[in-house]
């Protein structure tokens, strides 16, 4: 497998593990649903951060092979996080909508119950 084909590697275990995994264990504690944290997890930081550490590492002596390898998989990170978040996020945040109201009116509902 050559230097791309290592990066996609890399980066869909980023994408698709690592990434909504940190996010759903650094909220364990806090006042969020489920479907929040698997969010916080998926529409994470990227892009410029990856940038700033590229160049951080360039400028502090990364270079060669291992370097154009970590290169490759910043830069495919980053256009990758581009189409994918940017293709899924109104379908995502539409059904996540549309999850709260659901969850809403069935509080709601159930307040009226209670009530009467």
């Amino acid at each position: 497998m050559g230097l791309c084909g290592t990066s996609f590697f890399s980066r869909g275990r980023l994408l698709f593990v690592i990434r909504p995994l940190g996010a759903w264990i650094s909220t364990i504690g806090g006042n969020y649903r489920p479907a929040t944290r698997w969010l916080f997890g998926w529409f994470g930081v990227r892009g410029v951060g990856s940038i700033y550490y590229l160049s951080y590492a360039f400028g502090h002596g990364l270079k060669d092979t291992l370097g154009e390898q970590i290169a490759w998989i910043t830069y495919i990170t980053i256009v990758l996080s581009v189409i994918l978040h940017g293709t899924s996020t109104t379908p995502l945040m539409n059904s996540y909508n549309k999850y709260i109201s659901s969850r809403r009116k069935k509080v709601k509902s159930t307040a009226n119950i209670d009530q009467s």
